[in-house]
This record gives structure tokens, C-alpha cells and sequence, in this order.
């Protein structure tokens, strides 16, 4: 299966030979709106913001499911690599619990981090990209609560462990392997 490289920021997956384009201002596109196309590229990561799972593709493909309804909503192409996703909120809880699917899903953004070293945010409300904050070091998986005061915890490729915030979007080195 090819791999997307429409953009002039690429970087390289040592271990797996794989050069992928980083994305920053390219607004993804939206495969399908009520069913999915058949994935056939393994997920790799799983973030749960309920009702809602969303799952990711190394190669930038995001797909949501409505886990009330066992159905899947729709499915996002960001044209960048991707290794984890988390799903973020900066509205009160008291007040999606009163919305229905399709305006739940306005108020949630998509924080991305993979090969290339960026956290990339998104809002799911149009599929925008809305920043990127580069890291130095490839970003291999993600911690963190739902709390709209959330911090992340993102492990690294060279074994470092990196603290960050979405809303101030600054990180720091939390764990580093010498």
C-alpha cells in the first residue's frame, strides 16, 4: 500500500525503512461521513471519549464509532504519521451530556504525536489543523485524563518521557534516559 508523501517535511522510521510526510497545514479529508471504508491498516492507537472510540492508523487515518449505536461515524485522512491520539475537551461535562452525537462531536479536538516528532492539534469540528509543536524526538505513546486541566505524558523513542500541555502547548522533559 503506498504511503502518502504530498508535503515537503518528511522523516524517516529507521526501523521500519518508511519515509512519511509531515502534514501541517493540510486540511484532511474526510473519507466517509456514515460508513467506513475497510481498513485494512492495522490501528495503532485507541482513544475512548464516550460515547465515542476513536482509533488511528500509522499513516494518518482517524476512524470514530459511536459505541452506544455499535456503528461507526465517520473517518478522517490527516495526511501525516500518526503513533497515538487523544481526544480533548475544553467544555463542561454537564454540558455534553445534554447533546446529541453529531454537536457532542463539535466540541472535541484530536491531539496527534507520531514519526515526526509533532503534536499536532485538530479540531473535529471542521477537520482543521489548529498547531503543531515539534518535539525533537519521535513520539511513540501518550497518557493522560480527560480533565479539562489535563496534562499529557508522552513517552519518546529514546526512552524520555515528556510532559505536555494543550492548552498552553509547551512540554518539558520529565524522565530522560542518558
Amino acid at each position: 500500500m503506498p504511503i502518502r508523501t504530498n508535503e515537503s517535511s518528511q522523516a524517516k522510521d529507521t526501523a521500519a525503512g518508511i519515509t512519511v510526510a509531515a502534514s501541517s497545514s493540510v486540511r484532511p479529508k474526510i473519507i466517509s461521513s456514515n460508513s467506513l471504508e475497510p481498513n485494512l491498516l492495522a490501528i495503532k492507537s485507541v482513544d475512548i471519549f464516550a460515547p465515542f472510540a476513536f482509533t488511528t492508523t500509522e499513516y494518518g487515518q482517524i476512524n470514530i464509532f459511536d459505541m452506544k449505536n455499535s456503528k461507526p461515524m465517520k473517518s478522517l485522512d490527516l495526511k501525516c504519521p500518526i503513533y497515538w491520539l487523544h481526544i480533548s475537551t475544553g467544555t463542561p461535562k454537564k454540558v455534553l451530556d445534554t447533546l446529541e452525537s453529531d454537536d457532542y462531536l463539535q466540541h472535541l479536538k484530536i491531539i496527534t504525536g507520531g514519526l515526526d516528532a509533532h503534536i499536532r492539534h485538530y479540531a473535529l469540528k471542521n477537520g482543521m489543523f489548529e498547531h503543531t509543536v515539534n518535539c525533537r524526538s519521535v513520539l511513540t505513546c501518550v497518557a493522560g485524563s480527560k480533565k479539562s486541566t489535563e496534562i499529557l505524558y508522552i513517552g519518546s523513542r529514546t526512552g524520555n518521557i515528556l510532559k505536555y500541555s494543550p492548552q498552553t502547548k509547551k512540554w518539558t522533559t520529565l524522565f530522560q534516559v542518558s
